[in-house]
């Protein structure tokens, strides 16, 4: 099967490069995942192009490229990989035709968050680390040494722009620390467990409804009305990726407040202020 998908993503890759047309002259770089774009441009400054590889609204746990997707990516010379599955097999069909492209590992410099899968005891990897100031700062260092390595003639540039960077993800931590000061509850509810480096950071605990992977059952449901009910949880977060059936029937048998965060947004500091002001907001 994965021979398959490889085949036609070869194909697929072949058909669209020949007809794509240049996406800007400056080199271009390749994210996962939009939260990431903000943070090479950041590094990388104005002379490069940088591009999100999974869509807005996308699901990238469970995210296959199109035609197109592949065409508008195909001529990336470093990609800064956060994971997810489908990086494995996009990776090898890109580099075919595109010999240039080198890829970095955003996972490497930080102790990862594990996490449960399914009822088996499978166990992978929580690849939502850019909702932690601390990760961040940390992958702050590893993109910029990618960068040098590639771009040399550049590197005072780079180092000058992740120094500031990292100066302004301390004062954000510090923030973020400060507005949670207030808070009486320290919980919340989650359509998919999203949070775990933000609730390691702050001493914070969420709630999956999805469990294992899946939809949750109606013991699953009960369980954790009763968990919200015995620790004062009154915030439920739903997120546009994955279904919120369970949030929104957990909310309305709880009269618990249900509110959209979406984890993947670009301003990945706007995401972490918005969490840590609704749960002192519907303390």
């Amino acid at each position: 099967m994965q021979k398959a998908c490889y085949i036609i993503l070869s194909l697929l890759l072949f058909f669209s490069c020949e007809k794509r047309d240049s996406i800007s002259s400056k080199p271009t770089l390749l994210v996962s995942v939009a939260p990431y774009q903000i943070l090479v441009e950041r590094i990388a400054g104005h002379d490069f192009e940088v591009l999100t590889v999974v869509p807005p609204g996308s699901n990238p746990h469970a995210y296959e490229p199109t035609l197109k997707q592949i065409g508008t990516i195909s001529q990336g010379e470093i990609w800064f990989r956060i994971g997810e599955s489908f990086e494995k097999k996009v990776f090898p069909v890109l580099q075919e035709k595109n010999r240039n492209l080198i890829e970095c590992d955003l996972r490497e410099g930080f102790n990862l968050i594990h996490e449960s899968a399914c009822n088996c005891h499978e166990v992978q990897e929580d690849r939502h680390f850019w909702l932690s100031p601390k990760v961040l700062a940390a992958q702050v260092s590893t993109i910029r040494k990618a960068l040098e390595q590639r771009y040399p003639e550049k590197k005072e540039i780079f180092q000058k722009n992740a120094e500031k960077l990292i100066v302004e993800l301390d004062a954000l931590d510090l923030e973020i620390k400060t507005i949670l000061e207030k808070a009486t509850s320290r919980s919340f509810m989650v359509s998919h467990a999203a949070f775990a480096y933000f609730c390691r950071d702050y001493d914070l605990q969420q709630f999956s409804i999805e469990h294992g992977g899946k939809e949750p059952t109606a013991k699953h449901l009960t369980h954790l009305i009763n968990t919200m009910n015995e620790s004062h949880t009154h915030l439920a977060i739903a997120m546009p990726q994955h279904s919120n059936k369970g949030a929104e029937l957990i909310a309305k048998k709880t009269g618990i407040h249900l509110h959209e965060v979406d984890p993947y947004a670009r301003d990945y500091a706007q995401t972490m202020r918005t969490i840590a002001q609704l749960l002192v907001k519907d303390d």
